[in-house]
């Protein structure tokens, strides 16, 4: 009986720990689908898709532009960083933490392939948030360039 115990308590340890990286699977993916779906809404210049993606709230710190804070202000940002920029940019994920269930850190590094690029990459930092719908959305973002 002292075994038949002891294997059962593994048995739920094990499966119990299954979940858990599946659950954790599952939520990078869903949060890797948002740093993809905003590489897309760089790249098609679409303001409203990269809105989307924001919370409400959100900040874009970027190297060489003031700080944008809130739908309004990352709006303005990309309508105009849409008219001086032809995105090609391609996201590398470097790693995903997730910080809490609420809350998580996406590392990328990037690559721009436009002709006027020399071929320089960046560095990002997302930070996402988890909405009461339970969908991710970018509570912050932040990049420099490689050099």
């Amino acid at each position: 009986m002292k075994n038949f115990t002891r294997a059962f308590i593994l048995i739920i340890i094990a499966t119990s720990s299954l979940s858990t990286f599946a659950q954790k699977s599952n939520e990078d993916n869903r949060i890797s689908r948002v740093v993809y779906s905003y590489e897309k809404a760089l790249n098609t210049h679409n303001v409203d898709s990269v809105l989307q993606l924001f919370a409400k709230d959100g900040i874009l710190v970027l190297q060489g532009a003031p700080t944008s804070i809130g739908t309004e202000a990352v709006e303005k940002f990309y309508i105009s960083i849409f008219k001086k920029i032809d995105f090609n940019i391609k996201f590398n994920i470097e790693e995903i933490i997730q910080m809490s269930s609420e809350w998580a850190l996406v590392r990328t590094t990037s690559r721009l392939n436009n002709a006027t690029d020399s071929g320089e990459g960046g560095h990002e930092i997302f930070i996402l948030q988890k909405q009461v719908n339970g969908n991710w959305k970018i509570a912050r973002y932040s990049g420099s360039s490689a050099k």
